[in-house]
């Protein structure tokens, strides 16, 4: 009896060994794998999908579907999200005729911060030899990191409410590799830049110069580097306008007035680099020849009216500017102006009003009042 209930038992165990064989040759659902694997050079989380290859496939992240694996070239099996610090449930899911219903799998996964953030900065020149830089990665404000030039350490910006991701530095003339590197000594990475100081060269002022209408004088500085050196103009010694400074409008030029007389006129160049250079031009303004004229006019009454017609007379009238001019008891009451080379006639003509004695002048434009003619009328 003990031997058949033996034999029994063997052979249940030999058909559920069979069966479940069986079963294993049958299933034809895939044994689908998440993959999460991290890059130690940037701290970037890569996370793939294997087994899957045969069917479409939905990514769920928290829930929601993400993206779809469709059977085309595009496939990557690969989850393309921007992950914040914290802790997510990745699943995929799709449908397979095969397996007779759905596939699923989940795997819940914790994104660290990265400890060695990605780096960068920028930077400006501000001067000849001196550069502004400022750290510009996203995570500045969380990280202590340090300046470094040529290899050595600078400056750490320390945690604070006032803290400042500001470094500046003046070089040396010639080239230096600036980097800012992550105080985790964990960390090996780093960000540089290579900044090159050239020779600076002294400027060679000089200026030109062209004489305007009148007496006036336009000069406009002409040498290399004008644009970034700071200079003045002076004339005798005297400062009269700057260039390219604080507060100054810079324009390149001068534009004066001049009366009769000798001036220098200089450009001065400052820098920190150089000794003062200095270019001078001299200018000799003229004083003017008299072109005043002797005066003459003829006066006419018209008839019985209370008015006299006037008449200029005199050589090289038509070549000068006149101005007739009245006054009664040293106050002007009105007058007319003829300019040279004009078409109009040289008449003037004036109504008077009867026991007034008016006073009546020609005078030449142009400052010669000393050679002005006047005379005094009276209509009864």
């Amino acid at each position: 009896m003990k031997t058949f209930n033996l034999l029994i038992m063997i052979g249940v165990a030999f058909g559920m060994l069979f069966l479940s064989s069986c079963l294993e040759e049958e299933n034809p659902c895939p044994d689908a794998v998440i993959n999460v694997t991290v890059d130690s050079t940037d701290f970037k989380y890569t996370i793939t999908a294997e087994g899957l290859e045969e069917i479409i496939y939905e990514w769920r992240v928290n829930g929601n579907v993400v993206e779809t694996e469709e059977l085309d070239d595009l496939r990557d099996n690969l989850l393309n999200f921007t992950f914040e610090p914290g802790t997510y449930t990745i699943c995929i899911s799709g449908e397979s005729e095969l397996c007779g219903g759905k596939i699923e799998i989940c795997k819940e996964i914790t994104i660290e911060k990265n400890p060695c953030p990605e780096l960068k900065f920028e930077y400006e020149q501000v001067s000849h030899n001196k550069f502004i830089f400022e750290a510009s990665f996203e995570r500045r404000h969380d990280i202590l990191y340090t300046w470094y030039v040529n290899g050595d350490s600078i400056e750490t910006a320390p945690f604070g409410e006032n803290r400042w991701h500001v470094f500046d530095y003046a070089f040396e003339v010639g080239t230096h590799e600036v980097c800012i590197k992550p105080a985790n000594r964990d960390c090996d990475n780093s960000y540089c830049k290579e900044i090159t100081v050239e020779e600076k060269v002294c400027p060679d002022p000089f200026f030109v110069s062209d004489k305007q209408e009148g007496n006036a004088w336009l000069f406009q500085a002409d040498f290399e580097g004008r644009n970034e050196t700071m200079y003045k103009w002076y004339i005798n010694d005297d400062l009269v306008d700057k260039e390219n400074f604080d507060g100054h409008e810079t324009d390149h030029k001068l534009l004066r007035d001049f009366a009769p007389g000798v001036y220098e006129i200089c450009v001065i160049v400052y820098s920190d680099w150089c000794e003062e250079a200095k270019y001078c031009k001299e200018i000799v303004i003229e004083e003017e020849p008299n072109t005043c004229v002797d005066l003459h006019y003829n006066a006419e009454r018209m008839g019985e009216d209370l008015a006299y017609k006037f008449t200029a007379d005199f050589t090289h009238q038509n070549d000068v500017t006149y101005i007739w001019k009245v006054y009664v008891n040293d106050d002007y009451q009105g007058g007319e102006e003829r300019l040279a080379g004009s078409e109009d006639d040289h008449h003037f003509i004036w109504q008077f009003e009867a026991g007034v004695s008016y006073e009546v002048c020609l005078i030449q434009d142009g400052g010669c009042v000393e050679k002005q003619v006047c005379e005094t009328f009276m209509i009864e």
